[in-house]
């Protein structure tokens, strides 16, 4: 092998790690998903010109209950910025969709660093700031056996099988004394 020979095989080997390396971490917007895939619109453009899609990849997401670890989901939205990562440099399979940050069309739900871990999913609203919680929602619906080791406040109505248990209830037919109440009255 010459030595033209040899410059050309180590333009090709720079011109394919060019490419891979490029292919590692290429930023874009989700323009689908089904279930736990989506299908990205990159920044970058295609050979034609035009902007181009990815096929469609898997989020990078914990699945570890197994293990005895995590496994959480959250779905992506159509426009929202995400970053592909293709650890060995080709799109495909082994690629991961991971979300990539507030911008202007989707800004972060948390302004400061006194807001905490903050979690928004349409008007839910999840704040974990220290050892507090806060939980703004229309409705919360537990299905689960419930222990509160603590105080338990309320500031709204309070209801047991649809009657009013609060602090305005009242038990009809009771006589001050020794004697048994009947249900609380509706």
């Amino acid at each position: 092998m010459n030595v033209w020979d040899e410059v050309r095989e180590l333009r090709k080997m720079i011109s394919t790690l060019d490419r891979k390396v490029a292919t590692m971490f290429m930023t874009g917007t989700v323009d689908k998903t089904e279930g736990s895939k989506g299908r990205v619109l990159f920044d970058d453009q295609g050979a034609d010109g035009q902007p181009f899609r990815s096929p469609m990849l898997s989020q990078a997401t914990p699945s570890g209950q197994k293990g005895g670890g995590t496994s959480t989901f959250r779905k992506l939205g159509q426009g929202e910025p995400v970053v592909v990562i293709s650890p060995g440099g080709e799109l495909g399979e082994h690629s991961r969709i991971l979300p990539w940050g507030p911008v202007k069309e989707h800004p972060s739900p948390g302004k400061a660093e006194e807001d905490g871990e903050v979690h928004t999913i349409g008007d839910l609203k999840l704040r974990v700031v220290g050892d507090a919680v806060e939980l703004l929602a229309g409705t919360l619906k537990i299905t689960a056996n419930v222990v509160i080791t603590g105080n338990l406040e309320n500031t709204g109505a309070l209801k047991n099988n649809n009657v009013d248990v609060g602090s305005t209830h009242v038990h009809p037919g009771v006589m001050p004394g020794a004697a048994d109440t009947r249900p609380p009255k509706a």
